[in-house]
């Protein structure tokens, strides 16, 4: 679900509350609700951002908690970018000619630095980073980063070189797996985000520009950021540690060695103020892909729209449906394009993201009530949630 006028990335120009770009990359458009896909998989992994739904598929299947809080010392960081570091991949994508540059979206927001790719007489060349999930071959990165390559070249830490076949990506998550044909790797663990604090020291580890394994130490900075389009209602983590271009898909750390969040996004207009997918939704993601190579999402077949407030004091509701898909789950509970959302299960809808947030935790068959505006009076409604299947697999 995107907001009306600005649902389609790349843009030409991007929208003034649409001020994060993909780091690499293209992006993500469309509306929380979608139509299903025409392949779908027997029972898909269904994502919630608020817990895990993984089946046992080897993705460090047995979550290492986080045992208390480390501390720093001066020997620790180059200890843990030595050992997890050997999870981290570099990775290369090629995209052959023609290339479209206007299908690229600015790297930074409107004001910013074209995409550091190296145009060559044979096509677009870009790098990034991933994390190995397994030891036989299985990287996760993001989906901006494989999206529309038409190679991708995987370098270990070691300076083992693999081509790469992608085996799916989910754009709402803005994550993707790739696979190399080898064995024996060292592969990350995964942490439990849930346990992630402010404050918390943070090791960011990628290829900015093309430095392989490159670290950089912050803090994280908040919890459960919502930064609107292209993430919707999904909660993000926030971090100082210097993230530049390069380091889409290498992992966050803590001071435990262990993954609490994959690097996808940073602030145009700001310093060290970047974003990462955290470690649950990452590896809830993963194992879909790995089982189905696609990924379930919740939908109830809407496009909505924040209503500017005249006051602060304004109480009016803010958010109105611009679109309700004819045939949809709201479609069928008597919503149309022009009706305004007040509440939703008994809270106030006072933005575009409480809406996509409250049907992103939600099941297929749950039932959503919603209060609306219709014709000037207000309405009860019960919109029964619906699932939408993103096929990974291909671009």
């Amino acid at each position: 679900m995107t907001s009306e006028g600005k649902n389609s990335l790349p843009p030409g120009v991007l929208p003034a509350s649409v001020w994060l770009a993909l780091i690499v990359a293209a992006g993500i458009s469309g509306y929380l609700a979608g139509r299903p896909g025409n392949s779908p998989v027997a029972d898909p992994v269904h994502r919630s951002s608020g817990a895990l739904r993984a089946a046992s598929t080897g993705v460090d299947s047995a979550l290492s908690p986080t045992r208390g809080v480390a501390s720093l010392n001066a020997n620790t960081v180059s200890d843990i970018a030595a050992r997890a570091g050997e999870s981290v991949v570099h990775i290369e994508i090629a995209i052959k000619p023609p290339t479209n540059k206007n299908k690229c979206p600015y790297f930074f927001g409107p004001q910013s630095h074209p995409l550091p790719d190296i145009m060559t007489m044979h096509g677009q060349y870009a790098s990034a980073a991933g994390v190995i999930i397994r030891e036989d071959g299985y990287v996760l990165t993001n989906a901006h980063v494989v999206r529309g390559a038409d190679e991708i070249k995987v370098t270990l830490a070691d300076g083992r070189e693999y081509m790469a076949e992608r085996v799916g990506q989910d754009d709402a998550t803005d994550l993707a797996l790739i696979k190399i044909k080898a064995g024996n790797l060292p592969f990350a663990r995964f942490g439990d985000s849930n346990k992630v604090r402010p404050g918390q020291w943070a090791i960011a580890i990628g290829s900015p520009f093309h430095l392989r394994h490159s670290v950089s130490l912050g803090i994280v900075s908040a919890l459960d950021r919502a930064i609107g389009d292209p993430f919707g209602g999904l909660d993000l983590l926030q971090t100082d540690a210097a993230i530049n271009p390069g380091n889409s898909g290498g992992p966050l750390l803590n001071l435990e060695g262990e993954v609490i969040g994959i690097n996808c996004v940073v602030r145009s207009d700001a310093q060290n103020i970047s974003f990462a997918v955290p470690s649950l939704v990452a590896r809830e993601v993963a194992d879909a892909l790995l089982q189905h190579r696609q990924v379930e999402h919740s939908y109830i077949g809407v496009k909505l729209q924040s209503v500017l407030r005249e006051s602060l004091s304004d109480g009016e509701p803010r958010v109105i449906i611009t679109f309700a898909e004819p045939d949809g789950p709201a479609w069928h509970a008597g919503i149309r394009s022009g009706d305004m959302i007040r509440t939703i299960n008994g809270k106030s809808a006072k933005s575009v993201y409480e809406v996509q947030k409250a049907v992103n935790r939600s099941a297929r068959g749950d039932i959503l009530q919603l209060t609306i505006v219709q014709g000037g009076k207000d309405k009860n409604v019960s919109i029964k949630v619906a699932a939408q299947s993103q096929s990974g697999s291909s671009d």
